[in-house]
């Protein structure tokens, strides 16, 4: 199993375990001792300059390469960009596409730091 799912089912069962012995149905807590996994760092690293650019070479639709675009200008995960709304654009500055920190080894130009969104003039 993996690092999430362990720590995910470790929580449900803590979270029953209460509920169990504040109804007095047990007196124990049989997770003592189970600690929570650290999660594994997030390895993943911006495509190289030459990866963009053939990216950009390729013949696809520009629906595609505007999210590609997105995804690279703003170093939103791609969840975060397929769950945007633009009918409820809203035109803050912010430093990825759900307003979470960007990921490590993602960058946006010379700077190494994600470039902030911004939408359109209504």
């Amino acid at each position: 199993m993996d690092t999430d799912t362990v720590n995910r089912e470790r929580s449900l069962a803590r979270k029953a375990i209460g509920w169990w012995q504040r109804q007095g149905r047990i007196v124990g807590d049989p997770t003592i001792g189970i600690e929570r996994r650290p999660a594994p760092p997030d390895r993943a690293e911006a495509l190289a300059e030459n990866q963009v650019a053939a990216l950009w070479r390729l013949d696809v639709a520009l629906r595609e390469k505007t999210f590609w675009k997105l995804l690279c200008e703003s170093a939103a995960r791609a969840d975060e960009v397929v769950c945007l709304n633009v009918e409820e654009k809203t035109c803050t500055r912010r430093k990825s596409a759900a307003g979470s920190p960007p990921r490590a080894g993602r960058r946006s130009g010379s700077t190494g730091s994600p470039a902030p969104l911004s939408c359109c003039p209504a």
